[in-house]
């Protein structure tokens, strides 16, 4: 859709000087800015400047050189002065305009400036002393405040101003190198616009008018580069929200926004209609924030608006049957809903946990047909058939998969997504049905079928099949149950939501939207936009087009009640008074409702804690206990270590008291003292003779996400190790070895022969919740793994956190080469992974190409 408003109209037509756009959200900001920017081209007449259009993300990059080709279509001289307007990341225009070109000049170096990340082996000599001990260029931050710049150390996630003297000499030093890293690219750019008047006149000139969108995300030292600019003569416009400026950990608060906006030469405009919302929403989101925006859009005769009501952490189908409930009520299907959370620690316990079954490709067919059959998402399903096909290939393209996923791709590759979706949709000759044995019925088809359409594939794209199809699509982990009945959800609750970050889903609009807040996070969304947490949760929101829930914890009801109702939330029956009161025992044993949560998380039954090894021992020996506490299914390879565990176990007499901070356990052989294997947790080994193991020494429910992303790296050909907490609702401390310390005989053994390890981990946010940290002490892999995660869009550093991984102890360094190398995963990023097959695709694919790049060196 390329037509506007009257009132997006009017901004577009506004004159070309100084503009600045408050636009709120759902307000067609997109649309409006591309209009805009296609305006100032035709205003710009015969002039030889050009128009950049800048943004903060390659995403937001993408959508507007899609939308701006679009309305170019409809006019022939457009579309001849298409070169006169560069659309590109903020970051990007200034390095590609004035680095790299310029970068010399105050840099004092022979050579065009070059990104450095701290692996390269020179980037040793360039250390600052604060007298501790030196610290790397990589541990300095810059900063424009006040009319000067100014330099932190970051170490440990603390900031602490240093001397600016010894900071510009360690930045001149490798200036001099032609070296500079992030952090350091804003500050040069500032140096040549500064020293070097006559190349900021010709950018000026180059570029009279400068689009930015997403305003409210422009940080200080940003802001500056736009300030020089637009003194030298470009006309700077700005559009965004400052209600929606959630980036403030990377200083980036709104402020510059909300300046410029009252500044009195500025033409200040607003786009106050609302397209997403119906009127329920925005008459929350208006008193929440103090404003006036008006709906576009009717109430529809089913449910809608906003709602609040209550929960509790250990009842989750509770308040998923009740989401379920007024998403029909609504009309609305799942798969155009989200749950929302702040907390990432409790962005996976929403999301539930689906076992898995079968391995390598033949699981990924599995998870396809559950995908297909139970929760009826086409989409998913045919990520994952893609998936299972490569991995039935021999030498696949790098591209294929991405290309696979695209629906404009070329002749050759739109016949093979005809072949994959028949497979997928027919289950009478293509994908067999989840409702079928898995390994008596299931498996047999499923092997002759994908043999003939590999054949299908072969035909018209010359692709080669694996000469072990069989093996790779064996009854290796497959029950002798149906699919489908293996999903640890009952079936109201089966339909597998999109759980994410707020952070995750900005700049989307969503059908229906459940934000599961902690009382705190609440508190702040009812105080309005006035905290980066308040911000946030006016952005879940605002995500709404026709329904949202907040859901709140049972215990802060008084509280909140009364001030939610105040801006028009209307309460809805809480999940636990809806819930029956009284549950059928699926196994002859049922869960006291007064049981504690972290009782009912460990063991999934009611037991007293003095009693706990003797519960544990009965699950053993009974099959109707286990039944009931829905043990996970032994995933992948377990059958290539390890059987469940039979009768009853031997276990310590005394009660174990664990430590009440830090890791419960320092070894294994304490760990295996007190915890029981194929209980509270598994161990998977995977040996294939290669150079590099994948290791995930934390999987499962440790550091969730971890254990999926070291078997999709691993693929096919790599050596795996996985350790995996398997209880639901264990705090993340308690299987937890710390890597020094990991010495589980299986890893070790399997280390022992291998010459790289590359270890899988989880970390906390932060305050960087898209940034991997790399960690170990081989810097070539290290590199080569940071450089192509960046190809890829990933952000990554080497240096300057906590996490450095160069132990020689530590479990990563423990091949034979004595150097590995780490990736600490943020807990955003990895939910991100798991809901997103693409994204998954895309960061295992580039993991991957290192490994290849590095190996052929």
């Amino acid at each position: 859709m390329t037509s506007i408003s009257p009132q997006q109209q009017l901004v577009v037509d506004r004159p070309s000087g100084r503009l600045c756009v408050i636009a709120c959200a759902g307000s067609g900001k997109t649309r409006t800015v591309v209009h805009r920017v296609a305006k100032l081209q035709e205003m710009l007449g015969g002039e030889r400047g050009r128009i950049a259009l800048l943004s903060f993300s390659n995403v937001a990059v993408d959508t507007f050189r899609h939308d701006y080709r679009a309305i170019q279509q409809k006019s022939l001289l457009a579309a001849q002065n298409q070169s006169r307007v560069e659309i590109a990341t903020f970051d990007s225009f200034f390095t590609t305009n004035v680095l790299r070109p310029h970068g010399h000049h105050p840099m004092g170096c022979k050579t065009a400036p070059f990104l450095v990340h701290g692996s390269e082996p020179f980037m040793g000599g360039f250390t600052i002393n604060l007298g501790k001990f030196p610290q790397s260029a990589q541990t300095i931050s810059a900063s424009f405040e006040g009319g000067k710049w100014e330099f932190f150390s970051v170490f440990k996630n603390s900031k602490t101003k240093i001397d600016t003297k010894l900071a510009t000499a360690l930045i001149s030093r490798l200036g001099k190198v032609g070296a500079y890293t992030h952090e350091f690219g804003r500050y040069w750019c500032y140096k040549v616009l500064t020293e070097q008047p006559h190349i900021l006149r010709a950018l000026a000139r180059r570029y009279p008018q400068i689009v930015v969108d997403e305003a409210q995300d422009i940080g200080p030292s940003h802001g500056v580069l736009l300030d020089i600019l637009a003194a030298a003569g470009s006309t700077i416009t700005l559009v965004g929200d400052v209600n929606q400026g959630i980036f403030e950990f990377n200083g980036a608060d709104g402020r510059f926004l909300a300046n410029y906006h009252l500044q009195k030469d500025t033409d200040a405009q607003e786009l106050t209609i609302n397209f997403r919302s119906v009127p329920d929403i925005l008459s929350v989101a208006n008193s929440i924030a103090g404003r006036d925006d008006k709906p576009d859009r009717d109430s529809p005769s089913l449910l809608n608006g906003a709602f609040f009501t209550t929960f509790r952490q250990d009842k989750r189908e509770d308040l998923l049957n009740l989401l379920g409930n007024m998403l029909k009520a609504a009309g609305i299907s799942p798969e155009n809903s989200v749950v929302l959370c702040r907390g990432n620690e409790w962005v996976n316990h929403w999301r539930g946990a689906e076992p898995d079954q079968g391995r390598g490709s033949a699981k990924y067919f599995a998870q396809a047909a559950v995908l297909r059959d139970r929760v009826g998402n086409f989409d998913a399903a045919f990520s994952m058939l893609i998936r299972a096909v490569l991995g039935l290939l021999d030498k696949p393209p790098a591209d294929l998969a991405a290309q696979l996923r695209r629906p404009g791709a070329d002749q050759k590759v739109r016949s093979m997504r005809r072949i994959l979706w028949k497979f997928l949709r027919d289950e009478t000759i293509g994908l067999p049905a989840a409702s079928l044995p898995a390994s008596t019925q299931w498996q047999p088809l499923l092997l002759t079928r994908a043999k003939e359409m590999l054949k299908q594939l072969a035909a018209i794209s010359g692709i080669t099949a694996a000469t072990n199809i069989s093996s790779r699509l064996s009854k290796a982990g497959l029950s002798t149950s149906p699919l489908a009945e293996q999903q640890s959800t009952s079936l109201d609750t089966a339909v597998q939501y999109k759980v994410d970050t707020v952070h995750g889903v900005k700049g989307e609009s969503i059908d229906a939207v459940m934000y599961v807040a902690s009382k705190d996070h609440a508190r702040e969304l009812i105080a309005g936009p006035k905290t980066e947490v308040g911000r946030i949760g006016y952005v879940a929101l605002t995500r709404a087009r026709n329904l949202f829930l907040l859901a709140i914890p049972e215990a802060a009801e008084k509280d909140l009640a009364a001030s939610l109702e105040t801006h028009g939330v209307k309460r809805y029956a809480s999940a636990s008074s809806t819930a029956a009161a009284v549950r059928e025992p699926s196994g002859g044993i049922e869960v006291a409702a007064t049981a504690s949560p972290s009782d009912v998380d460990r063991r999934g039954a009611t037991v007293d804690t003095d009693c706990r090894n003797t519960a544990v021992q009965a699950a053993h020996s009974s099959q109707q206990l286990i039944g009931a506490i829905s043990l996970p299914i032994i995933s992948e390879a377990t059958a290539e270590r390890h059987l469940p565990v039979q009768g009853s176990v031997e276990l310590p007499a005394k009660t174990w008291n664990p430590p009440e901070k830090g890791d419960w356990y320092a070894s294994f052989s304490e760990l295996s003292t007190q915890e029981i294997e194929n209980v509270d947790y598994q161990i998977s080994v995977l040996n294939r003779d290669s150079m590099v193991a994948v290791i995930a020494p934390h999987g499962g429910y440790i550091e969730p996400g971890t254990s999926e992303l070291a078997r999709a790296i691993a693929g096919e050909d790599l050596s795996s190790y996985v350790f995996s907490g398997l209880r639901p609702g264990r705090h993340h401390r308690e299987l937890h070895i710390t890597s020094t310390n990991f010495d589980e005989k299986g890893c070790l053994e399997l280390l022992s022969h291998t010459h790289t390890a590359l270890g899988i981990h989880g970390r906390s946010d932060d305050d960087e919740p898209e940034t991997i940290f790399l960690g170990g002490r081989d810097l070539a892999l290290r590199s080569q793994i940071e450089a192509e995660l960046e190809r890829a869009g990933f952000r990554s550093k080497s240096n300057v956190h906590r996490l450095p991984g160069v132990e020689p102890g530590n479990i990563c360094n423990r091949g034979t080469s004595s150097a590995g190398v780490q990736l600490e995963i943020p807990r955003s990023l990895r939910d991100r992974l798991m809901a997103d097959g693409r994204l998954m695709a895309a960061f295992v694919e580039s993991v991957r190409q290192a490994l290849l790049l590095n190996k052929e060196r």
